[in-house]
């Protein structure tokens, strides 16, 4: 038998991010484009406290928008195997994870 042995390395701009969501789709080249952006409500650009005549300050009051912040983390390119094999994969931790929270509510149950 054969082996093909896999040797996993972190690059140098590698870090864990949270993903809200993605954006994308398909590119002129015919691959998948995922831009993976995380929502935030929006830090201010600036705030401000007013000092009463006695010198106590009072309440901050900061300057933001309501709008929501979709922050991109990362874009990511797929072919159409790789994207393939990506869902097969997310598809199985799925399964796992909804079984593994399953069991859990019922374990909680039984000892309730």
């Amino acid at each position: 038998m054969r082996r093909i042995l896999y040797v996993y390395r972190d690059s140098p701009a590698f870090r864990t991010v949270h993903a809200s969501g993605a954006y994308g789709g398909i590119t002129p080249s015919g691959d998948i484009f995922a831009a993976i952006y995380s929502e935030r409500t929006e830090v201010p650009l600036s705030s401000y406290i007013d000092i009463d005549s006695t010198g106590k300050p009072g309440e901050e009051v900061a300057n933001v928008s309501k709008a929501v912040v979709r922050e991109v983390e990362v874009g990511v390119l797929l072919d159409l195997q790789t994207a393939k094999a990506f869902q097969v994969w997310l598809n199985n931790n799925i399964a796992t994870l909804e079984a593994a929270m399953k069991s859990a509510v019922s374990e909680h149950d039984d000892q309730h």
